[in-house]
């Protein structure tokens, strides 16, 4: 009779745990506006990085087993293209692992015929990255669901120099509630 009292309690807390994971976000912010980009994931603002020789800058955002694990489209567009890269499960909390990883990269043009992109980076139990089902060649919005890292880890976002961050290494960005950057007025 313990025993099974034991195996209830342990499915009920695992099942208590994935319903957490898995749980849907309430995205608080209706009003986009067309020159921010925003954050496509839950999560801290680990890295950011500027190529000068590429004009680009790398915004490295890392999940928590706390984090809501979906991920969102940060500005309105048009899907480029979409691509799954096959790779190691290294683990995530460092940047510098994840360069071999299994990934999906997502490119979107916005408005401003600007390219960014949104890596989706497996971790080391990660194992699997949904996508949205946006056919390439189709008009996304700002705050779309864009897919879902499986007990995930990374999202890195790409965008030029054209743009501004508006976040800082260790800030806590909210999904789509949260800006990332501002285009520069020239």
């Amino acid at each position: 009779m313990q025993k099974k009292i034991i195996a209830i309690a342990v499915i009920t807390i695992f099942v208590i745990a994935l319903l957490y994971f898995y749980r849907t976000p309430t995205i608080s912010r209706y009003n986009f506006e067309q020159n921010k980009l925003y954050s496509p994931a839950y999560g801290k603002v680990e890295t950011i990085l500027h190529n000068k020789e590429k004009n680009l800058i790398r915004i490295s955002i890392f999940l928590d087993i706390n984090d809501i694990h979906s991920q969102y489209y940060p500005s309105n567009g048009m899907l480029l293209s979409r691509q799954t890269i096959p790779g190691k499960y290294e683990i995530a909390t460092q940047n510098s692992n994840t360069v071999n990883n299994a990934r999906t990269i997502t490119k979107i043009v916005t408005p401003y015929q600007d390219i960014v992109t949104i890596e989706q980076v497996s971790g080391l139990i990660a194992r699997k990255i949904s996508d949205g089902g946006q056919k390439v060649g189709a008009t996304v919005s700002v705050g779309e669901y864009l897919g879902r890292i499986h007990l995930g880890s990374r999202v890195n976002i790409i965008f030029s120099d054209d743009w501004e961050p508006t976040v800082a290494v260790g800030d806590i960005v909210r999904g789509p509630d949260s800006e990332i950057a501002k285009l520069r007025v020239n």
